[in-house]
């Protein structure tokens, strides 16, 4: 969808560079809302913070410098807040999260508030009250998380009515919890992660996190702050020996233990947008087609690695309403190409039912069904499929627009695509998901991940596409959902887990199995 224009804030203050990973936050901001105005506020514009500039500017320390100028910014210019090192997740809804003070704490309490993420209108009377209070204070600068930031605005937070959001929305971990742990996290409610990297730790707290990280299971990060400290030889030595050691532990468990297992407890650690999130961190390089993309947001499974990978990738979607919304929504995808097209395995246009998101408003329906446009008329909710009950299918009927759609095949996309087959497909074609797999099989094509619907697939043809898959693929269900991930970069998903971050998932048996054997 479209959204007023909104001003998304962040602050950099003193002469280092930004690093890498903070920029490519910031890009990725950009690119899950488009429409917004992005500012960086520097040492060069405490000037157009006219309250409280001649206090900026005599504070020494550039955390408490950070916290007043946030204040006076969202007090002056509104809009959304966020830290530089937080990365985008999920789209939110932004005129709704802007329209009064909303904020995010860290963990429950209330006594303080994290400052990483604030939103707000212009004008809000607490950033008035805050930096009153901050420019006729004597203010300890080395104290400044109870001085400026958390405590303080926690303690003003209680005299004004806001929108607290749940801790998942922007902390989904904690600072004493590896970035991995994510991967076994619900995250449907996260709007943004606030990544703990610890670059700016003292060497004492970096070795103190270091052997945390270490006891938590993670060798990852734990090797990424280790290689930023000298003289720590010996917890070198541990990580290294922990990766070997589960090295060698996969050798022996892929000699005795040949079946997977996957367990009920382990299904966040395969839902699409981890395996995503490892696959094109390993391999940027690889291509994603999407066939029915919507409008980019709506219940979308790559959204999240769109937005952060910035991949290669062909978007299908005919809707001629929906298409303007994805075309506005990726617009700043620089290696996105999007088609006004069906899939076919003809030159026939197509006669689409297409959703009018007007009508649908109007009508007062949900917003799923902006993503139901079919070229038939009974294999989805329009024919009263999937629990729709007879009152919502009505309904639905008087929001179809017949329209004539032009179409593309494999061979066409295959050109489009500089004669690259996808690495990722991604189908919610509303009936075709089986027709359009069999055909991309039929061009000897086996992408690593594919995620389809089968809510509203017959029994028979589920029964066909599972005996077409099983051989090559593991099929995990989540919900109306199937993920197809292709055994061989599942295992190398699974390893990689287990080796840099300690989870176990579908080698778990085997590990037990060892571990009863090393004890006998």
């Amino acid at each position: 969808m479209i959204y007023m224009k909104q001003k998304f804030h962040r602050i950099w203050f003193g002469d280092k560079k930004i690093p890498h990973a903070y920029e490519a936050f910031w890009q990725a901001w950009q690119r899950q809302h488009p429409s917004c105005e992005f500012i960086t506020w520097t040492d060069k514009d405490l000037e157009k913070l006219t309250i409280s500039h001649e206090k900026l500017k005599s504070f020494s320390s550039p955390v408490s410098r950070a916290d007043l100028a946030r204040y006076e910014i969202l007090y002056q210019h509104g809009g959304i807040y966020i830290d530089c090192d937080m990365m985008p997740y999920n789209h939110m809804d932004l005129e709704d999260i802007t329209k009064q003070l909303t904020i995010c704490n860290e963990d429950g309490s209330e006594e303080y508030c994290s400052i990483g993420f604030i939103a707000a209108p212009p004008g809000h009377a607490l950033f008035h009250d805050l930096i009153q209070h901050i420019i006729h204070t004597d203010i300890d600068e080395t104290k400044p998380n109870i001085t400026t930031g958390p405590h303080l605005f926690g303690r003003y937070l209680k005299k004004h009515p806001h929108k607290r959001l749940p801790t998942a929305a922007f902390y989904p971990y904690q600072y004493n919890q590896p970035f991995s742990s994510i991967f076994a996290k619900n995250l449907d409610s996260t709007y943004g992660i606030h990544v703990w990297g610890g670059g700016w730790l003292s060497p004492e707290v970096k070795k103190e996190r270091i052997i945390a990280l270490i006891k938590s299971g993670d060798v990852e990060e734990a090797r990424k702050l280790a290689d930023m400290l000298d003289g720590i030889d010996e917890l070198k030595n541990i990580i290294h020996g922990i990766h070997r050691h589960r090295e060698q532990t996969l050798t022996s468990v892929m000699a005795i233990e040949q079946n997977v297992h996957f367990n009920d407890s382990d299904a966040k650690l395969f839902e699409i947008s981890k395996v995503l999130h490892w696959i094109f961190k390993n391999h940027p390089d690889k291509v994603i087609w999407q066939i029915g993309a919507a409008d980019g947001v709506l219940v979308d499974p790559i959204r999240n690695v769109m937005i952060n990978a910035n991949p290669h990738a062909l978007l299908l979607e005919p809707n001629p309403y929906m298409f303007a919304f994805l075309a506005e929504n990726y617009k700043n995808n620089t290696n996105t190409n999007i088609i006004q097209r069906a899939y076919s395995l003809d030159k026939q246009k197509l006669t689409l039912n297409a959703i009018n998101p007007q009508k649908v408003k109007e009508a007062g329906l949900p917003g799923w069904v902006l993503g139901i446009s079919s070229v038939y008329n009974d294999k989805n909710a329009i024919g009263g499929l999937g629990g729709t009950d007879e009152q919502t299918t009505r309904k639905i009927h008087t929001c179809i627009e017949k329209i004539e759609v032009e179409v593309v095949g494999f061979d066409e996309l295959l050109a489009i695509s500089n004669a690259v087959p996808p690495d990722v497909l991604i189908i919610d074609a509303e009936g075709m998901d089986k027709i359009i797999i069999d055909d991309i099989f039929a061009h000897n094509c086996r992408p690593m991940v594919m995620h389809f619907e089968i809510q509203c697939m017959e029994p028979g043809n589920i029964q066909e596409l599972v005996a077409t898959l099983n051989d090559q693929y593991f099929l995990l269900q989540f919900g109306n959902d199937v993920s197809a991930y292709r055994k061989d970069v599942l295992m190398e998903y699974a390893k990689s887990i287990y080796v840099e971050n300690g989870f176990q998932t579908i080698f778990q048996p085997g590990i037990n199995v060892l571990n009863l054997l090393q004890k006998a």
